[in-house]
This record gives structure tokens, sequence and C-alpha cells, in this order.
């Protein structure tokens, strides 16, 4: 139990600096994320029964790294890369959940910001702080009903 614990900590640390990046710079340091990736990968190693939620968490950050790719980064590498990251560490179920939530954050935000006029339609914003109040509420949620 406190494995986990540290884990999720752990992870939402990383996040919680990378999303202050994310705002001031508009970028994803290379080295952190890398690091957060690599320990994603060997955490799939010793999921034990969670292997095949794990694999589809990383299939489905998979998917949005080819989407950051195809839409020429409407959705950062960085933004994905954590997707990709969330999904091995925590597996399909909390990863959908998460991103969901942190969807619903930004829409609601970039409403906001447009209603208010300091964004409009064509600006973008940065989407790792919303990522990570989503795997926030994303883990509540399921450690609640899972």
């Amino acid at each position: 139990m406190y494995e986990v614990l540290w884990v999720k900590g752990g992870v939402l640390a990383v996040l919680l600096c990378l999303s202050v990046e994310d705002v001031r710079k508009k970028t994803v340091g290379r080295l952190p994320l890398t690091a957060l990736l690599i320990a994603g990968g060997v955490s799939v190693l010793f999921s034990g029964d969670d292997f095949l939620s794990r694999f589809l968490g990383i299939l489905t950050g998979a998917a949005f790294l080819w989407l950051s790719f195809v839409t020429e980064e409407a959705i950062g590498f960085g933004d994905s890369a954590i997707i990709l990251a969330i999904g091995a560490f925590f597996g399909i179920y909390v990863l959908l959940v998460s991103v969901t939530f942190a969807f619903f954050l930004a829409f609601f935000a970039g409403i906001l910001l447009w209603v208010r006029k300091r964004r409009g339609k064509k600006d973008r914003i940065a989407f790792l702080p919303f990522l990570a109040a989503g795997y926030v509420m994303g883990g509540f949620v399921w450690s609640s009903i899972g």
C-alpha cells in the first residue's frame, strides 16, 4: 500500500513541477519526462495481474503521441508522453478518468478565458496543469469506485 502511495505522490510531484514549467515556458523538459517514461516502463514489468490494464494504458498513450504527430502538436508531445506515463503506471481506467477530467477542466478554463477576452479561439493554453488536476481527480475517483 505504501509503495502505491509513494508512486502516486512521486508522479504527482513530477506532474506539478512539469506543469509549472509548461505554464512558464510552454515546453516540458526532456530529462524529467524521459525519466518518468522509463520509470513507467519499468513499473509495467512488475505489474502482476494489472499487466493488461497497463498495456492498454500504454497503447492509449501511444495513440495520443500519434495524434500529436499527425496534428502537428495540437496536443503537445510532452502532454502525450505524460498520458503514456500515467497509462503505464496506473492502467487504462485511471488514465481514461484522468484524461476525461483534464479535457473538461481545460474546456471550461478555455471558455472562461474566451468570455473574459483574455484569449482568442486560436490561442493555446498549457494542458499539463489540467492533466495534473485530472490525474488527482481521476485517481481519487477510481480509488473510490475501483
